[in-house]
Formats: structure tokens, sequence, C-alpha cells
């Protein structure tokens, strides 16, 4: 869900005019994109990036005929064929008037003909144009905001973050479950030992993040891999801990809730684009599980009760792996299968190692190739993107192949 990246792809714009506008309206403001497109168009009513933007907001706006006549100008000045799919989008959007704009795209881009767009560039970068939406215009309300609020959604500043992280993880009890996950992702280390503070806020954070959703296996994997250097073999009371998180009657990282969580915390200091900013804060929703397939392989299984080790290390890391495996998101699904692979090899079962090696690589390919399609259908600054967003990936990277 980052902004910076799509609007780039998808626009390299003419004008600043409609650069400013694409960003505008990939954070929602539609009137402010409306605002800086008709000023462009004014100057020249030929500019292709200002004509691309227009038809995009028209879209979003449910202005079907308009989107159609902006495209139309479009075509007669880029020869590219971003406008057919635009046309295609506009047909779609009047056939099914309740179909999310989001969910509209890959078929409106396969009925298009599903050309390459992913290297299609409007003429003319003016890059000073660029500016960091992230931070812009909530100097004030963040100033003002409480630490939690500010190391979720303030600028990128490493001294700032840590003290906030460290004063928001003072009594995660108190902090919505979005919060705690964030900030036991920032103390998260790969490698190496934390210091004290950062261990007892991991360990106060861990604990919040148990008690406040019991049941979800999840939740003690992660506080497990947090509290942990990455390098280190798995002792005993490691895979107590696994094993008692895999018999959870459930193990997942609810997206969907933490999603709508940040987006009622972004609300607190940007209403009007709350649905982006909770996507920019929730690039970090993690994956802990990671901790687990690093801890493994620095596993030597050495000593006298090893081989017993060993055979746990296996059940434990193909039982996460199994529960990771059904999720609907790309990174859940593929590192499950990779724990189960993991864990096949450490039976040394040659039939379980060609089953679990074979699955991971169909779903690899499966990955590649909705990801290799998604990029060919290009990149667009729809807000419908954060507005409509959905934890199901593998459903809608999957609506772009055949």
């Amino acid at each position: 869900m980052t902004l910076a990246p799509l609007i780039i792809a998808a626009l390299a714009a003419g004008g600043g005019d409609a650069q400013k506008a694409a960003a505008l309206e990939a954070w929602g403001d539609l009137a402010g994109a409306r605002a800086e497109v008709e000023a462009a168009l004014a100057t020249d009513p030929r500019d292709a990036a200002a004509l691309f933007v227009a038809a995009c907001v028209e879209l979003e706006e449910g202005k079907l005929e308009a989107a159609a006549a902006r495209t139309r100008a479009l075509a007669q000045v880029w020869g590219g064929p971003r406008p057919r799919v635009l046309l295609a989008l506009v047909e779609r959007r009047r056939e099914r008037p309740a179909e999310s704009l989001r969910d509209a795209l890959a078929p409106a881009w396969k009925l298009a003909g599903k050309p390459d767009l992913s290297g299609e560039e409007l003429p003319g970068v003016d890059e000073d144009l660029w500016w960091d939406p992230r931070t812009a215009g909530l100097e004030r309300p963040l100033a003002e905001a409480e630490p939690g609020l500010r190391f979720l959604f303030g600028p990128v500043d490493a001294a700032a973050q840590k003290a906030d992280a460290l004063a928001a993880a003072l009594h995660p009890e108190e902090n919505p479950v979005s919060l705690n996950h964030e900030l036991l992702d920032f103390f998260r280390r790969s490698e190496g030992a934390l210091d004290a503070e950062d261990a007892a806020a991991v360990a106060r954070v861990g604990r919040a993040l148990v008690a406040a959703d019991p049941g979800n296996g999840y939740w003690e994997l992660a506080a497990w891999s947090a509290a942990g250097p990455g390098g280190a073999p798995l002792g005993a009371a490691d895979l107590v801990r696994l094993e008692h998180a895999a018999a959870q009657p459930r193990f997942e990282l609810p997206r969907a809730a933490l999603v709508g969580e940040l987006r009622e915390l972004a609300h607190r200091i940007d209403p009007e684009r709350a649905a982006c900013r909770a996507g920019m804060a929730g690039l970090q929703l993690g994956a802990p599980y990671i901790a687990l397939q690093m801890r493994s392989k620095a596993s030597t299984w050495a000593g006298r009760d090893g081989a017993r080790r060993k055979q746990r290390a296996a059940k434990v890391t193909m039982a996460i792996g199994r529960r990771l495996a059904g999720s609907r998101t790309f990174l859940e699904r593929l590192v499950g299968l990779t724990l189960v692979e993991q864990g096949a090899r450490l039976t040394g079962n040659a039939r379980l190692q060609r089953t679990a090696k074979a699955e991971a690589a169909a779903a690899r390919d499966w990955y590649q190739r909705a990801m290799e399609a998604s990029k060919r259908a290009g990149a667009w600054p729809f807000s419908a993107m954060c507005r409509e967003w959905s934890p199901d990936e593998v459903e809608y990277f999957g609506r772009f192949l055949d």
C-alpha cells in the first residue's frame, strides 16, 4: 500500500500540478486533485498527465460520462494503451456500480487485452515537485498527540521514534492491539540481544498482546520471537513455548482488525486521510515467524537429547507452518509453507520432504505469476486502493490471472 512508488510508477507526470494532483488523489483529497488538474489543463488542455489524473478522479467520484470524455481526450494525445483500460473501467463501473473500484481494476485490464503498463510513463518528470505526504500538514496535531500516535504517524526520525516507542510501551495494557504490535515489530532485532530497556519493553508489550487476545497462538509466537535473538539456537524452553502457541484454537494475524484500529487512530490526527495513513503505518504488520526459521537453522541438535529435540522442533515447525499456510495473505502463506518444508527436512522423511517442497514451489510460482500480472496492469493513483483495502491478498492478486 505504499503510495510514493505507486504514484511514480503510475504517472511520471508532465506538469507539476498533475503530479501533485496524483499525490492528492492517492491520499483521498479528490477535491484538491481536481483543482490541480483543472489548473494544469487550463494552461495546456493537451497535458496527458493531467488528463490521466482527471479521468481517474472522475472515475473515483462516479462521474462516468466525464471520465469517458477525459479518457477520449487522453487517447488523442497519448498513444499508449492506458486509455483502453480506463474506458474498460468506465464500462465495468456502469455494469457493476456496486463493485469496488479496487476489485474492478483487474477484470477491466483483462477486458482491455492485458496490455503491459508496467513501463508506460507519461512524458516529463519534475522531481522537485514531489512532496512527502506522510507528515505534511500534521506538525501541530503530532506535536499535541500522545507518544503512541507520534510513533505510528510521525516523521521517520530514529531518535524520536525510539523515545516515543519506549514511552508508549510503558503501559501497553492501555494501548490498542495494533499499536502494541507495531511496537513489538519496532523493538525486534534479527540478531543479538536486546538492551535492558528494550527487553523490558518487549516483555511488557508481549504480555499485553497475549492477554488481549487469549487463544490466538500468533501473539504467543510474536512475543516469543521479539524477546529472543534471531541467531540463537532453539532450546527446551523455546520448544515448550512454541508447542503451546501451536496448540491454541486460533493462529492468525488479524490484519483487518488491526488496520481498522489504525484507521481509528489516524482519524484523530488526520480524518480526511485516515485510511491511507493507516496503510502507511500498517506496513510494519510483520512476520515474527521468520524468527522461527532463523533459530531453527541456527540449531545443531548436538548433545544427548539432540535427536529428541530435533523431532520436537520438526513437529512444531510443521504445525505452525500449516497454520500459517491457510492465511489469505502472501507473506504468511509463503513463509508458512517454507516452515513446513523446513520441518519436513528435520524429520528426515524423504516422502514428507518431497511433498512439502512441491507444495511450497507451487505456491511460490502462483505468487510470482500473480504479482507479475498485477505489475503489468500498471499502478494507479486511486485512493480506493486505501479505502477499499482487504486483508485477502490471495483473492485480490488472483484476479489478475486467467
